[in-house]
């Protein structure tokens, strides 16, 4: 064997373990970043929730909601802040037969800036009850 081959190999070798290590640096580094991108999309989620629950709080019929809406087909409903970075929105879209239709945006917001946001979306239908004359 001639010198420098050793060398040589312990370089390869040290090359080689210093490009694993940068691989598994920007693998944990990447894998960190998804987990805090799905931990913002479930808050995001989570304030849309918000929005239905609160609008179903409110039990509103399809009465209401066209003396609401000024005469628009679909309309915000409601916008709210839960805290300084947690805020969501209920949009109305008012359907013939007493239907209507309720989206939720839920979003996170960063500077005024919203970096994440989801939506839930539900279908409501109004029925009246009449209680039976004795």
């Amino acid at each position: 064997m001639k010198k420098g081959y050793a060398l040589a190999a312990v370089m390869a070798v040290a090359a080689l373990l210093s490009a694993i290590a940068v691989m598994t640096y920007n693998s944990s580094n990447l894998q960190t970043k998804i987990v805090h991108n799905d931990k913002l999309y479930r808050q995001a989620r989570l304030n849309a929730q918000t929005g239905i629950t609160y609008f179903l709080s409110k039990r509103h019929h399809y009465d209401d909601l066209v003396e609401l809406s000024s005469g628009q087909e679909e309309f915000l409903l409601m916008k709210n802040s839960l805290s300084d970075k947690d805020y969501y929105q209920v949009h109305i879209k008012l359907m013939p037969n007493e239907t209507f239709e309720v989206t939720s945006h839920g979003m996170i917001m960063k500077k005024g800036s919203p970096i994440s946001a989801a939506s839930l979306k539900a279908t409501f239908k109004s029925k009246w009850i009449t209680s039976a004359q004795q």
